[in-house]
């Protein structure tokens, strides 16, 4: 058995968007040191965290990321599924028994995912957990589940089943058996909160990538941020570039996190409706979007719909721009966001052509 990970979305956060391919976000700062740009890089949330801010002297630039660093352990210390002491973790241990005293930021955090779910009729669901944990993707014994193991997990699966009581501030997993992972927005949820976090401290300009939700603050010498997205076939190649400010971007792709078994890649989008990974002809999808938790849960659910019914989600709603790439290597990019991707992939055998509204 074979498995392969990748990182969600390559990137590179340049000004005059100009593609370093292979720099680091510290070797960017470097080449352009009048900026003042300092860079820190953690291993948080199992995925490695880059951040650079501009503007500040290099004291008070490492203060804040070093005090940003933790405020990003003490998010993964509430919202880990691992962690044994974490907010989830007691959440799942007492599924089916009692409520649990938690934070406001994990109800505001599974409040947000169970809105997710609702708006996507299922396709983003954090009670897949159990689903995902015996295909092996949480604990890296990946494996292939009986068809009688999937069709009993899946019928844990279902926010609905979530109780959430603000007065008391606790939570509850109605059915033994059930479990929740928020690994599928935490990242997203972070971004928007570091987002703000700076903006406190008085930071102007900044990049993020954590795990490859990344997030721009600002403007760097009054022009956007560049962010090259990844040929999902090609690790060491990406198919445009992607013009962003404000905004945060996130991919989700079946390339992100797969094993291999008796000749077939089995992915780790899980399809909460049926318990396998989805197979409806995408291979990325990319979310543009202000809110970093909305789009992280989108990337997902978009993904596991398909082509048709994610172009006719984004049609119905006026919060979001998309760029899709299907297995029969075509990418897409939703109107809204067309002006300001530059598409790069037509060496690599890509076709590209704008969605419209209708």
């Amino acid at each position: 058995m074979k498995c392969n990970k990748r990182l969600k979305c390559l990137f590179f956060a340049v000004a005059s968007f100009i593609l370093f391919t292979g720099c680091t976000m510290e070797d960017i700062a470097k080449k352009n040191g009048k900026d003042n740009g300092v860079t820190t890089k953690i291993f948080a949330m199992n995925t490695v965290m880059n951040m650079t801010i501009y503007g500040e002297s290099i004291e008070s630039a490492k203060k804040i990321l070093a005090e940003a660093e933790q405020e990003i352990y003490q998010l993964e210390a509430l919202f880990s599924a691992t962690m044994k002491n974490s907010d989830i973790s007691y959440i799942n241990e007492n599924a089916g028994k009692s409520p649990v005293k938690v934070s406001e930021q994990t109800i505001t955090m599974i409040e947000k995912a169970k809105e997710i779910q609702k708006l996507t009729n299922g396709a983003f669901d954090i009670t897949v957990s159990p689903v995902v944990k015996a295909w092996g993707f949480t604990t890296r014994n990946f494996r292939v589940p009986k068809k009688e193991e999937i069709t009993k997990l899946i019928s844990y699966i279902n926010s609905d089943w979530i109780t959430i009581n603000k007065e008391e501030q606790t939570v509850f997993l109605e059915k033994p058996g059930m479990a929740i992972d928020l690994g599928g927005i935490a990242k997203g949820y972070t971004a928007d909160y570091l987002s703000n976090w700076f903006e406190q401290k008085g930071v102007a300009s900044g990049i993020l990538s954590l795990g490859g939700n990344v997030i721009g603050i600002g403007l760097h010498n009054g022009n956007k941020w560049g962010v090259a997205l990844q040929d999902p076939l090609n690790e060491n190649a990406s198919v445009g570039i992607l013009k962003i400010g404000n905004q945060s971007v996130v991919t989700s792709g079946g390339y992100q996190r797969n094993f291999e078994k008796d000749g077939k890649i089995y992915h780790h989008i899980i399809n909460p409706k049926t318990g396998y990974p989805a197979e409806e002809g995408l291979i990325s999808v990319t979310i543009i979007s202000s809110d970093g938790t909305k789009a992280d849960g989108l990337s997902t659910a978009l993904f596991v719909m398909g082509i048709e019914q994610a172009v006719d989600f984004w049609r119905q709603s006026n919060d979001f721009e998309a760029i899709f790439i299907t297995e029969d290597r075509r990418v897409l990019a939703t109107e809204g966001i067309a002006d300001d991707f530059q598409f790069t992939g037509e060496s690599q055998g890509y076709q590209y052509s704008t969605i419209f509204k209708k």
